[in-house]
């Protein structure tokens, strides 16, 4: 039977077991911590001499713990980092450092670690120290890339942006090509090049059709990547075989209201896979081409706009000061070929007798005289520029290989025109003709640019119907003039 004089000695034995118990658990949880951790941990002395190393250390170095131990931590630094010495004495006046090292592994080959120390005491009473390394060689890449095109793009704006983006892109990403380009209308079928970047210069900005091009899947919203075979998966794209490209990476670049405006590309001459990091930064920078190229648009829309309004007061100007259908028309042509890309311009007037147009002059370079010569009739429901002027709208035909309804387009198809639009010309509630602006290149006309066309159209019809009251007048003082001179040559008889 126990006594009361039993219980201290019980107490303490308890006290001590469970002291024991929690120093055993505490020791089991840092042993588990230590080897499961994905950091390098080593336990060493304050003069660097390793005592252990988990396995994290292991495969960080290429080495195993008695290897590691037996060079110590002079051993694993990269003898041309001055930067440990001062590290240490930081630890060894405040107790901790953190900072950056280059370590060198087992296979010579050397990295950027991430270190942190600090010192603590062992059960024994010793001062150890705890060292934590985190390779940190490919977040410092990704951080010194985005610098890098960060800086290369900075303060730059508009097609100077684009080449610094595409230039220092394909060097960061060690890409032979870069290049971005843009959607040339709403149907995106088609792309032209901001700027493209070609290994050792810049190439030229071409526009080219996306179809049988890896790029159409881009432009689709995707984001791609063919690492080898490039040439045998779109064997249609020629420029590939021309450039000795065998590798793609490309992003859409998408606007805050989810429309596509373009794509940002590299590509390489050999096969290779782009990894996620380099599709992080195409998709960072393609953001920002995104946005510069909204930007672009709204000055170039501006600039436009101011040009269509110096247009607008040219061919007023005209109106005033050019007479004759000669002048007249040529002012106008050249005033319209500041804004509108054509090939060829005609003017059709209306003839009430016959109740059809007949053409009364052209200009632009197209000048063959056996397309739609002077005095040519064009039916009024058998063209473009007569039905413009029956229906008193804008005929559009984007792609005349195509939309063909009349036999007047099947003839400018045949002289190689592509695209046209036709404008009615109304003066005063009056039909008094029709002009046509035609292209050898198709998608070259909108609905985009009817509103100014139609603008266009009003003042070209004011000036057209002046010209016609001044050839009026001009023929009723000639025929005023021959009248006087007979009377005067009769009296004199």
């Amino acid at each position: 039977m126990r006594t009361n004089e039993d219980q201290p000695a019980q107490i303490a034995n308890q006290d001590s077991s469970t002291v024991e118990l929690g120093i055993k658990k505490g020791e089991e949880r840092f042993r588990s911590l230590f080897e499961n951790s994905i950091d390098a941990v080593l336990l060493s002395t304050p003069d660097g001499t390793i005592e252990a190393a988990n396995p994290a250390a292991c495969r960080l170095f290429g080495r195993s713990v008695e290897e590691i131990c037996s060079i110590g931590g002079f051993g694993l630094v990269d003898p041309s980092d001055s930067r440990l010495h001062s590290l240490l004495e930081e630890r060894e006046r405040t107790g901790r450092f953190r900072g950056e090292l280059f370590y060198k592994r087992k296979d010579g080959s050397t990295f950027l670690g991430e270190v942190s120390s600090a010192f603590y005491q062992d059960l024994s009473g010793a001062t150890k120290a705890a060292v934590i390394i985190r390779d940190v060689t490919d977040r410092k890449r990704v951080e010194d890339t985005l610098r890098d095109i960060t800086e290369g793009t900075a303060g730059s704006t508009g097609d100077e942006f684009f080449r610094s983006l595409v230039k220092h892109l394909a060097h960061a990403l060690q890409a032979r090509y870069s290049f971005v380009a843009e959607c040339t209308d709403e149907t995106k079928k088609n792309v032209r090049m901001l700027a493209f970047w070609q290994g050792e210069d810049f190439g030229n900005n071409i526009e080219f059709p996306l179809g049988g091009t890896p790029c159409q899947a881009v432009i689709q919203g995707n984001a791609c990547s063919y690492p080898e075979r490039l040439q045998v998966l779109f064997p249609e794209d020629e420029g590939l075989v021309t450039l000795g490209a065998q590798s793609y990476a490309g992003v859409p670049l998408i606007n805050e209201a989810g429309n596509i405006l373009g794509h940002l590309v590299v590509m390489d001459d050999k096969p290779r896979v782009f990894s996620e990091q380099a599709f992080s930064f195409l998709r960072i920078f393609a953001t920002r081409a995104g946005a510069e190229l909204e930007r672009k648009r709204a000055g170039d829309a501006l600039s436009k706009s101011q040009e269509c309004l110096r247009t607008l007061l040219d061919i007023n100007n005209a109106i005033v000061t050019k007479l004759t259908r000669e002048e007249l028309f040529t002012a106008i042509s050249e005033v319209l070929a500041r804004i509108i890309k054509f090939d060829r311009l005609a003017l059709a007037m209306y003839d009430p007798e016959s109740d059809v147009l007949r053409l009364v002059t052209y200009a632009g370079p197209y000048r063959r005289d056996d397309y739609t010569p002077i005095g040519r009739v064009l039916d009024l429901n058998d063209s473009p520029a007569g039905r413009a002027f029956l229906n008193q709208k804008l005929v559009l035909r984007r792609d005349l290989e195509l939309e063909r309804q009349t036999s007047s387009e099947e003839r400018a198809y045949g002289h190689g025109f592509r695209s046209l639009c036709a404008l009615p010309l109304t003066v005063r509630g009056r039909r008094i003709g029709a002009i046509t602006v035609g292209s050898l290149a198709k998608d070259q006309y909108s609905e985009a640019a009817a509103e100014f066309l139609i603008e266009v159209a009003n003042q070209v019809a004011i000036a057209v119907d002046n010209m016609k009251s001044y050839e009026e007048i001009t023929a009723l003082n000639a025929t005023i003039g021959a009248t006087s001179s007979f009377g005067l040559t009769a009296r004199t008889r």
